[in-house]
């Protein structure tokens, strides 16, 4: 059963314009949890052998040492461990530990404090990034994205080149942009309430999550403006753009939504079967796919329409 797309434009897009402005909301409001990748600090992960201790006792542990430490030291010298983020480990007894940068002496005292008071112990992940490291990979994720969009937006403009009628092949490609931004920030929003309420961290994974999220949205949007494109070349006299864009969207339908579902379903294993690092990696890609495939048919199409009739 077919039900008219473009006619509609206006809910679907009063719909995404409400979830994409609660998306900034929370994201200049709460903002995302960035992961050591970007903040710098230290990040251990241990496994107790002989106790299984709290998280509330590995922390204390960890603060006097640093209190130990301290005592001889003066105001610049003195170590800042911060508050340590300590979360429960995969392993029975194990622990993940993030803290602020640490030197390597300070590494090895924390680690000997907490076999002292709870016996031998793993140390199965030590990674430490420097403050100055971290803003630089921040900054580089950001521009990684930034040149993305550009980079599509002249790719789309010259594959679209040729458009029969009064669409410019610069409209196809800045609302392809605008549909790709809407499904990054939906995306983004919901990484916002994971990491507010679940703790989960916006890392390296999660950029590569939305530079993928680029790639399979944007070739689901170029499908679909190619059929529009080449239903314009043998458009009936008298057929407007809304019309041609209907009939683009429903014979490409089929293939957008087994797709997405194929996608959806790999996606779907690796996040109850993956690591912790990749379950939340394939939880963006699988939100991606679902705000990818929506945008390219309840958005791109319905804004192309709309532009070109102005």
């Amino acid at each position: 059963m077919r039900f008219p797309i473009i006619k509609n434009d206006k809910i679907w897009l009063s719909v995404s314009a409400a979830i994409v402005l609660v998306s900034l909301t929370l994201l200049f409001t709460l903002g995302l949890n960035l992961g050591l990748d970007f903040t710098g600090g230290t990040s251990m992960a241990l496994r107790f052998q002989e106790q299984e201790p709290q998280a509330v006792e590995v922390k204390t542990v960890l603060l006097e040492v640093q209190d130990q430490l301290n005592q001889e030291k003066t105001a610049e010298e003195k170590i800042k461990l911060g508050e340590p983020l300590i979360a429960p480990g995969e392993e029975k007894g194990s622990f993940n530990i993030k803290l602020k940068d640490v030197d390597e002496a300070t590494h090895s005292a924390l680690l000997q404090g907490l076999e002292q008071k709870f016996g031998s112990l793993e140390e199965t992940k030590f990674t430490s990034v420097g403050p100055v490291a971290g803003k630089s990979l921040k900054n580089r994720a950001v521009m990684a994205i930034v040149v993305a969009l550009v980079m599509m937006i002249a790719y789309l403009a010259y594959e679209f080149r040729n458009v029969p009628g009064k669409a410019s092949s610069w409209k196809f490609g800045v609302i392809a942009i605008i549909a790709l931004a809407h499904d990054l920030l939906l995306v983004t929003g919901i990484f916002v309430l994971l990491g507010r309420f679940w703790g989960v961290e916006a890392d390296m994974f999660f950029v590569t999550a939305l530079l993928t999220i680029l790639g399979y949205s944007v070739n689901d949007t170029i499908v679909i403006f190619d059929r529009i494109r080449e239903k314009m070349v043998y458009q009936s006299k008298g057929e407007s753009l809304a019309e041609i864009a209907e009939s683009a969207l429903w014979s490409t339908m089929v293939r957008s939504i087994n797709t997405s579902l194929t996608v959806f379903l790999v996606l779907l294993s690796l996040f109850f079967l993956g690591s912790e690092s990749v379950r939340w990696f394939a939880f963006a890609l699988l939100c991606g796919t679902v705000t990818g495939t929506y945008s390219s048919i309840f958005i791109a199409s319905p804004l192309l329409v709309r532009w070109n009739k102005k």
